[in-house]
Formats: structure tokens, C-alpha cells, sequence
């Protein structure tokens, strides 16, 4: 009788030992749980979106480059101009930003924040490039048109001007390059990223009055031919036209050009590469300012996965708009670049 109470003493004792470490046991379990499952990085659904969209783009840049390149043969390789070369960088630009923008959102993953900061300093990068190469095509294009015989480094304006692209845009870049701004949420795991205000501001106005800027400087140069042509008929690119020249003293001075009645037709086309400019510059700046816009609404807390696909978007159609502005008519059979 005494052993059978001696077991069933230690029995009661191992129970009462046992059970308040049962009762703890499954709160414990859940916290280990859920840290166990907490992930960083953009959830499966963004990134796979991302994978789509970057090869939509990427062919689609793929196309235009292709297109593009078909139209050259050997006679118009050995002349191809300096505009050709700013529309190549800029097909190229927009589509290496694609493939490395799906390479470290997709292939490595924002999980640290190394690659958060890699993020930032990325899209910062080929975004100015690519900007920077459009806003040289479009100084190029004023060159040729003002002063196609005369050497760039003695054209004072093509000289300011592409100076000031690179010094503005650069400075800027280096700025929002050098102290980004980003951060790897412990709630959801996700990287944010953005620039500072200093940065913001002057690159949203320095796109803009860029852009403006030579779009008014081409128009201005186009002014004596629209001015010499017929009146009736004229579209608002060519009423703006000769708005842009009769505003400025030095157009009043120079002598329209008088058109014989047979050449109207390049007048008419004269009044669509305006319009098409102006359509173009709408177009380029409105997307871009949105962007920027977003990034000082954000305050440095937009998700990498947004940041990432408004880019795309914009160089992609900042590549589409350009295209479209140097596609040469199908009747003449040009080399695919109208000035």
C-alpha cells in the first residue's frame, strides 16, 4: 500500500509540473509562427505584374529599336548624324533600365536594405540618362535646323544649351544619388523609396522648362516658313507659329519665305512636323511631371514596386513620343529620322 501512494504522489507531482508549461506552450507557438512566415520583399502577385509589364515594354522598345534599324542600309549608315546616335542611346538607355529594374526587383529580391538603397540609386540613374539623351536629340534638331553648316562648338546656343542639360540634370542626379531616400518596413516588409525635396523640385522644373523651351526655339526657327505660306487654312501649330515669331524682335526683322503656289505641300508638312512637336511635348512632359509629382506626394515612402513601374511607363513612352516624332513620311521613303 505504501508504494501504491508513494506512485501516485510523484504521478500528481509530474502533472501539476506539466501543465502550466501546456497552457503556454501554444501562444508561444503562434508568435515563433508568424515570425517565421513575415517575409521582406513585394508580395508574388506585384512582382509577377512587374515581370509582365517589363516584357511588354521591353518588346515593345525592341520593336521600335528593330524598326528602326531596318531602315538604314550601308549608303545611310556611313551618314548617320548625331540625332540618329541621341535616338539609339535613348532605345537602349530605356531598355537596359527595364531588364535591370526586373533583374533586382524580381531576381534579387528587396529584402535588405542594400538592395532598397540599389533601388533608388537604379531608377535615378537610367531615368536621368535617359532624359538627358532625349533633351540632347531635341538640341540637335534646333542645330540643324539654325545652323547646319556652321561647327557646334562656334553655335552659342547649341553650346548653352547642351552645357546646361548636363550640368542641371547631373547635378541633380548626383544629389538624389548620393543621399536617397529609403526604408524597409518591419510592418509589411516592403522597401519605399523616393528623393529629397531639393531634388524633386529642380528636376520636375528643370524637365519642364527644357522640354518647352526648345519646343519654342523650333517652333520660332519654322516661324518664316509658316509666315510665307497662305493663311487660309492654318492649324493652331501654325498660328502658334507665327504668335511665337511676331512675339520675339529679331523674327520681325527676318524676311518671311515666300513659297510659290506649287509648294505648299511642304508647307503642309512643315505644319504637321508643328504639330506633331507640339502634340510630342505635351505628351513627354505631362507623364513625367506626374511622376515627379507622385514622388513629392509620397514624401519617400512610395513602394519600390510603384516607383518601378511609373519609370517604365515613362521611358518607355518618353521612347514611343520620340519615334513618333522622327518617323520620316511613307512616301518619301526616308531614313526614318524628320527633322
Amino acid at each position: 500500500m505504501r508504494r501504491i501512494l508513494v506512485l501516485n504522489t510523484i504521478w500528481a507531482l509530474s502533472t501539476a509540473s506539466v501543465t502550466p508549461i501546456s497552457t503556454t506552450t501554444p501562444h508561444g507557438g503562434l508568435d515563433i509562427a508568424r515570425q517565421a512566415s513575415f517575409k521582406y520583399g513585394d508580395p508574388v502577385k506585384l512582382r509577377i505584374s512587374l515581370v509582365v509589364i517589363s516584357k511588354l515594354c521591353l518588346c515593345l522598345l525592341a520593336g521600335l529599336l528593330g524598326y528602326r534599324i531596318r531602315q538604314f542600309n550601308q549608303h545611310l549608315l556611313k551618314n548617320m548624324t548625331l540625332t540618329h546616335v541621341y535616338i539609339f542611346i535613348d532605345y537602349i538607355s530605356a531598355m537596359t533600365f527595364i531588364i535591370a529594374a526586373a533583374i533586382v526587383h524580381n531576381g534579387l529580391g528587396i529584402t535588405t536594405n542594400e538592395v532598397c538603397k540599389a533601388a533608388i540609386r537604379l531608377c535615378l540613374l537610367f531615368y536621368t540618362a535617359s532624359k538627358v539623351s532625349m533633351y540632347l536629340f531635341l538640341v540637335e534638331r534646333v542645330h540643324v535646323l539654325r545652323a547646319p553648316y556652321r561647327s557646334r562648338w562656334s553655335d552659342y546656343l547649341w553650346l548653352f544649351s547642351t552645357i546646361g542639360i548636363c550640368i542641371s540634370l547631373g547635378a541633380i542626379g548626383v544629389a538624389g544619388f548620393v543621399v536617397p531616400i529609403t526604408s524597409l518596413s518591419k510592418d509589411d516588409g516592403r522597401c519605399r523609396i523616393g528623393l529629397q525635396p531639393y531634388a524633386i523640385i529642380p528636376l520636375l522644373l528643370c524637365d519642364i522648362a527644357i522640354n518647352v523651351l526648345l519646343t519654342l526655339v523650333f517652333i520660332y526657327l519654322l516661324s518664316p516658313v509658316v509666315r510665307g505660306s497662305r493663311p487660309s487654312g492654318a492649324g493652331f501649330a501654325s498660328r502658334l507659329a507665327r504668335a511665337t515669331g511676331n512675339l520675339c524682335g529679331r523674327a520681325k526683322q527676318r524676311t518671311a519665305v515666300n513659297l510659290h503656289p506649287a509648294n505648299q505641300r511642304l508647307v503642309r508638312r512643315v505644319e504637321r512636323l508643328l504639330f506633331k512637336t507640339l502634340v510630342g511635348c505635351f505628351f513627354v512632359v505631362l507623364p513625367a511631371s506626374g511622376n515627379l509629382i507622385a514622388l513629392w506626394i509620397y514624401r519617400g515612402k512610395m513602394p519600390a514596386f510603384m516607383c518601378f513601374t511609373i519609370c517604365i511607363f515613362d521611358v518607355t513612352w518618353a521612347a514611343v513620343v520620340l519615334h513618333w516624332l522622327t518617323m520620316a513620311s511613307a512616301d518619301k521613303k526616308e531614313s526614318g529620322a524628320a527633322m
